[in-house]
């Protein structure tokens, strides 16, 4: 999705975003905020609002925010399991 609204934010970065395009986009931060909850990075992980339609840089901006907490996520917790010869989740 970040790659697509980077697309979007290349060609018009100030076009508004559709409100049926945020509800997809907020569903699936819902899930990222489920699996961050427990994350400092969390209190700078907002939802967009979709009744003050933000412009395709706005999203794209917000969803960079998202990526860097995955990535900060997946370097914490998925590492190299020794008896298991491969790399694994080291989460609960």
């Amino acid at each position: 999705m970040y790659e697509e609204f980077s697309h979007f934010s290349k060609k018009k970065p100030e076009d508004v975003t559709s409100k049926g395009k945020i509800q997809v986009v907020n569903r699936l931060l819902e899930n990222c905020r489920k699996v961050l909850e427990d994350e400092e990075s969390i209190g700078f992980l907002d939802l967009l609002d979709d009744d003050e339609l933000p412009q395709n840089s706005d999203v794209v901006l917000m969803l960079s925010q998202y990526v860097a907490a995955m990535k900060q996520y997946r370097g914490l917790y998925f590492r190299h399991d020794p008896m298991a010869g491969r790399q694994r989740w080291a989460t609960e």
